[in-house]
């Protein structure tokens, strides 16, 4: 498969090709052409790799929300211990009071984006 589209189409940098192609100049155009063939199937079926960032980043947030904040966030006040105490959700966790925003993140990836967001308004 001959590679005739420019790097930035592919999804790679030049610098990054010009790196596989300087470190394998050495040992013979069939192997350099082999490299960056496979480069370049890669580079044109991304869909894996976004997958695999759109969980990592999905992943991320869910711990963000488990270890309240990494920096840890503000605590909450007093005011807001007090009210969800009244409404009986305290103790609690900070942005979590019956846990519909946490269970409604959600991740999605294409060939050309990882995602993670959420459907819920008054998390916008």
């Amino acid at each position: 498969m001959p590679i005739k589209e420019p790097a930035h189409k592919l999804g790679v940098s030049e610098k990054f090709v010009y790196s596989v192609i300087d470190d394998d100049c050495n040992k013979g155009d069939s192997q350099v052409q082999k490299k960056l063939e496979k480069l370049a199937q890669y580079a044109v079926d991304r869909c894996r790799i976004m997958r695999r960032i759109a969980q990592l980043m999905k992943d991320a947030v869910e711990e963000n929300f488990e270890k309240e904040g990494r920096p840890k966030w503000q605590p909450l006040s007093l005011a807001t211990i007090k009210a969800r105490q009244r409404k009986g959700y305290w103790p609690g966790k900070i942005l979590q009071q019956r846990g519909r925003l946490t269970s409604s993140i959600s991740s999605y990836s294409d060939n050309d984006k990882a995602v993670v967001g959420t459907n819920v308004v008054y998390a916008a």
